[in-house]
């Protein structure tokens, strides 16, 4: 399978899995990812750089409303940071996560 249709169906599985179930089917699917995903190259890099992906694509879609920028100037403001740091830091969320998640199941699985 050609690299850029694995992100592109990695990422939408991570949007669509917290769309669906909400922000903890990011660890299971990057849980999972990590299992399988073992003859891909950069298993783990692959997996968080794509639960970002399909995190951001989520954002921006919700961005499109009134809501997003309220949200963010009221959280910076309670976190003494700027809607552009709140921002870097809601992407940051899900990269941490799944890279921890699938790289547990990655050292579980790898023969090594």
């Amino acid at each position: 399978m050609s690299t850029l249709i694995r992100i592109v169906l990695l990422s939408a599985a991570y949007a669509f899995g917290a769309l669906a179930v909400g922000w903890w089917s990011l660890p299971v699917t990057a849980f999972a990812w990590g299992w399988v995903g073992t003859k891909t190259p950069r298993p783990v890099l692959t997996g968080a750089v794509c639960a970002m992906l399909g995190w951001g694509a989520l954002m921006l879609f919700d961005a499109t409303g009134t809501s997003f920028a309220a949200v963010a100037g009221g959280v910076g403001a309670v976190l003494k940071i700027n809607g552009a740091a709140f921002l870097e830091l809601s992407l940051i969320f899900p990269f941490v996560l799944a890279f921890c998640a699938a790289g547990c199941a990655h050292a579980l699985v790898r023969k090594d």
